[in-house]
């Protein structure tokens, strides 16, 4: 179901990337539906849309950066939503809601960002890759927006010097996310909105290579060795992976920071991070763990790092992996755990 294919604009005398033609699509695709089929788009210059343009992108739709920008793919629908009610040019109420992104894979190629939405309300983003962000996969700020139904957004980096870099950043509130997965960004998910949901998403890295010291076939051949059982971790007795080729989206890494109040973890899986949840403002987890994979050579691991606000753990499962990792770092203030497991390690006696 679409108003629009770019199939019907090709590429003009003396174009060498997909930009423009892409930008002509979207020009006609005012408050419609523009349709990118499969192939290989090269971008050179930011795609912008600020027509209310809604994307369906075929799986196989790859749209990659191709020279240095901010952002890949810049959705804006401007300040329209600040007082919660749209009209139109004669003053009726026009409520356009229900836009969204479908599909696709976005690669910045670590030249760029992937994807910026802003100006949103009751947004839709499902079912797309975002590769290779420079600074975020996704981000959410400036104009105001809220409900944004974030879901089976994959985000995974697969190339070296990107560390430091964001999975999925919102800084709005009131937006769900569910089934999100984010792979070897340095930050997986940072939450600096308020009253968001997060559901079932997932956050894990290691497969980038270590900075130094190896090729990216190199480490994935190491750690096979190490998965089989040929190269013994054992940092008990002095053999540290971590010292000299610990994985480089891992070094300083954070799972889940959420710096907003009132947001609901359920079901979420900090998955071999230098720090699985970093709690700054009223949270609550329910049914979440986390878990270091010690084949990567992780230590000093943190299951929870908890530096302000009531926090609530409920439901939830925890494992210590290596004897270097630690399940709580805080005062013990405002922290309220209930049928919650932990082995080989426990929560801080609290009043």
């Amino acid at each position: 179901m679409y108003d629009i294919t770019l199939a019907d604009y090709p590429r003009l005398d003396g174009e060498r990337d997909d930009s423009a033609r892409i930008m002509r699509a979207i020009r006609d695709a005012a408050n419609a539906v523009l349709y990118i089929p499969r192939g290989e788009y090269e971008i050179a210059s930011p795609v912008y849309i600020g027509n209310f343009c809604s994307l369906a992108l075929h799986s196989g739709a790859h749209l990659k950066a191709v020279r240095e920008m901010d952002y890949v793919l810049h959705w804006d629908g401007g300040a329209q939503y600040d007082d919660l009610i749209v009209y139109d040019e004669q003053g009726a109420i026009y409520d356009n809601a229900n836009l969204f992104i479908s599909g696709g894979d976005i690669d910045g190629a670590g030249l760029a960002s992937c994807l910026w939405i802003e100006g949103y309300h009751h947004f839709t983003l499902k079912d797309i890759t975002l590769h290779n962000g420079k600074r975020f996969g996704l981000y959410t700020g400036g104009h105001h927006g809220y409900e944004l139904i974030a879901t089976n957004v994959y985000c995974k980096c697969t190339m070296s010097g990107l560390s430091g870099n964001t999975g999925i950043r919102s800084d709005k509130s009131d937006s769900h996310f569910t089934d999100c997965v984010v792979v070897d960004y340095t930050t997986g998910m940072e939450i600096r909105g308020s009253s968001n949901r997060l559901t079932r998403c997932h956050v894990w890295g290691g497969i980038v290579k270590p900075k130094t010291g190896y090729t990216q076939a190199e480490w994935c051949a190491l750690y096979r060795r190490r998965k089989e059982g040929l190269d013994v971790y054992d940092q008990a007795g002095g053999n540290d992976w971590a010292t000299d080729n610990l994985p480089e989206m891992l070094i300083d890494s954070c799972c889940f920071r959420i710096r907003g109040g009132s947001n609901v973890l359920t079901g979420c899986y900090g998955d071999t991070g230098k720090t699985a949840f970093e709690i700054h403002n009223a949270t609550f987890m329910d049914s979440c763990g986390c878990f270091n994979n010690a084949r990567f050579g992780l230590a000093g691991d943190v299951a929870i790092d908890h530096r302000g606000g009531a926090l609530y753990v409920t439901n939830c499962d925890f494992r210590r992996c290596t004897p270097t990792s630690e399940l709580y770092r805080g005062s013990g203030e405002e922290l309220f755990v209930v049928n919650t497991r932990t082995v080989g390690y426990e929560f801080p006696k609290t009043k």
